[in-house]
């Protein structure tokens, strides 16, 4: 074992150049990994800032709900707002047109654009 032992200080000696380069792309591929995940990072948080300044933040999203389930939700008092949308042809399988584009029809009331939006009406 201590011939073996002995032989890395000659092989360092005769392999500096080598050596030198395997901790350069060493240290640039970690540079890079680094890099790439802080990259998906930002785009993932910029997604989800974006998508909640769009649609709300939402603790809770019901459908087909009734209008007296509705009013039940909304007379809780740890609920801030209870909104209303409706969507017609929204995957745009039946064939309404509005000139030669398919059309989609979506609907919703003012406290769902309020809170939706950010933006609240007295």
């Amino acid at each position: 074992m201590k011939n073996y032992l002995s032989l890395i200080p000659i092989s360092a000696k005769v392999r500096k150049r080598q050596n030198r380069m395997t901790i350069l792309c060493i240290i640039i591929s970690a540079l890079l990994v680094t890099t790439i995940f802080s990259v998906a990072d930002m785009f993932i948080r910029t997604k989800s800032d974006e998508l909640q300044n769009k649609h709300g933040n939402y603790h809770i999203q019901l459908e087909n709900i009734s209008q007296s389930i509705g009013d039940e939700i909304s007379s809780r008092s740890d609920v801030t707002a209870v909104g209303w949308s409706e969507a017609f042809n929204s995957d745009a399988a039946q064939p309404y047109y509005i000139g030669e584009k398919r059309a989609a029809l979506y609907g919703a009331d003012r406290v769902y654009i309020a809170y939706g939006t950010k933006r609240y009406f007295a």
